[in-house]
């Protein structure tokens, strides 16, 4: 990124830049999702859209 909206430079004009929009994570490294509802297991988290779920029966509590 060597701008702001195309309008504010924040990098010297020839610098070169690398800009990775997202990194792409295997998801057999991915242990646990952080929420603000807590910390959950990878298969559960779909349970957080389901209007009125309990999701204190899946949240992964301190050890």
């Amino acid at each position: 990124m060597t701008n702001v909206f195309g309008k504010c430079k924040i990098a010297p004009m020839d610098i070169k830049v690398r800009n990775i929009a997202f990194d792409v994570t295997p998801a057999r490294y991915i242990t646990a999702i952080i929420t603000e509802k807590g910390v959950f297991k990878p298969g559960d988290i779909h349970h957080l859209a389901d209007a009125g779920f309990d999701y204190e029966k899946i949240r992964i509590k301190k050890p």
